[in-house]
């Protein structure tokens, strides 16, 4: 079934290619799309995906191990030099004059590698014409994505049942990634944030020393990779022990209003997701008009959400200004904060689809992962 779907999203791209024509992958997440292909070393150069009308072909360096589920055929050697040598023989073979390159990912050595070869015309791909494939989740895809939404979900909660006075930042990280890691086939989708009081304000705050201490805001941002495949959530909550003096009390009934607020304002954007041509900005908006009414529009520093996938942070980009639509199969996340300086900050954050919208564009109803509701 996944070779299945290896195959209908080359077609997929070949059907916007001319005879002539021919796209050159180098970004790691898309070639893991079109070939099945998962790069386990990042710092190197290890892979290349050639997609043309009428073929694929997956360039590997020596002793990379070979997807089973790729439908092409494969080369070895991807340093530059073999790399150019390869593309050479392929324009031949395949009467390919005109080759898309990724350029935001590829090195100059390589760049110029592919220059040199002769009667070859050389674009920059558009990645549009990528994420337009990669936006539209299928089947395999989203269940990968609800399994990474549920294991992260699982560390979250189990992980604030664990939470005691004493324990840093980066020990309360510790005990989460590790029960991530515990499930088969399962990394860090990104590094996790785990906040108290003031350095919750930062958005993407990295872990410190800091120690837990009776009456504390805690942030925790976290998600899962399933089989490549990225989940994210916030939870923000007030960590107390029974007796609280009435300044920890005082504290935690105003941590309470602005969480009412921010789960208020999360609600007024998951609620539209059953609306027929829904714009991406209107989520945004929503989220930002209810934060703005209760008088905290200047402590919403941040967009309402971003899409993911194979990558953590992918389009569509959840703005006040982005007029696109959604489409069916996308997956992204609504996480609407609000940071109050030299107090503490609240953000909270559930992955959600929109696997139900009809292609035309009119919804039957727009569906967020039962996983991630609560």
């Amino acid at each position: 079934m996944v070779k299945n779907f290896i195959s209908q999203r080359i077609k997929k791209l070949q059907s916007s290619l001319l005879e002539n024509q021919s796209i050159l992958l180098s970004k790691n997440s898309d070639i893991f799309y079109f070939s099945s292909f998962a790069d386990n070393v990042p710092e190197e150069r290890i892979a290349f995906c050639l997609i043309s009308k009428k073929s694929a072909h997956l360039i590997l360096q020596a002793f990379s191990s070979e997807p089973a589920k790729f439908i092409g055929k494969i080369l070895i050697g991807c340093s530059p030099i073999k790399l150019a040598e390869h593309l050479n023989n392929l324009k031949n073979e395949l009467n390919v004059n005109e080759i898309f390159l990724d350029l935001e990912n590829l090195n100059v050595e390589e760049f110029r590698a592919i220059s040199k070869i002769s009667d070859l015309k050389i674009e920059a791909l558009d990645k549009k014409k990528i994420w337009q494939l990669r936006t539209q989740k299928d089947s395999s895809e989203i269940k990968k994505i609800k399994i990474a939404i549920r294991i992260t979900k699982q560390a979250v909660l189990e992980t604030i049942k664990e939470l005691k006075v004493g324990l840093t930042e980066l020990e309360v990280k510790k005990i989460l990634e590790n029960k991530i890691r515990q499930h088969n086939f399962c990394e860090l989708a990104f590094p996790t944030i785990i906040a108290f009081d003031k350095n919750s304000i930062s958005p993407h705050h990295q872990p410190s020393q800091k120690k837990l201490k009776n009456g504390t805001v805690v942030l925790i941002d976290a998600g899962a990779k399933y089989q490549e495949y990225c989940a994210d959530m916030t939870r923000t909550i007030f960590f107390k022990e029974k007796d609280a003096p009435k300044k920890i009390q005082q504290k935690e009934i105003e941590f309470k209003r602005v969480l009412k607020v921010v789960k208020k304002a999360y609600q007024q954007a998951e609620k539209l997701l059953s609306y027929p041509d829904l714009k991406i900005a209107d989520l945004d908006l929503a989220c930002r008009k209810y934060i703005e009414e209760k008088g905290y529009a200047k402590n919403f520093i941040h967009t309402t959400g971003h899409g993911l996938g194979i990558d953590i942070h992918e389009p569509p980009s959840i703005y006040k200004t982005n007029i696109d639509k959604l489409t069916p199969g996308m997956a992204f996340t609504i996480e609407p904060g609000i940071y109050l300086e030299g107090k503490f900050g609240v953000r909270w954050e559930n992955t959600v689809f929109t696997e139900n919208l009809s292609p035309s564009g009119t919804s039957r109803v727009l569906r967020k992962s039962k996983q991630s509701i609560k």
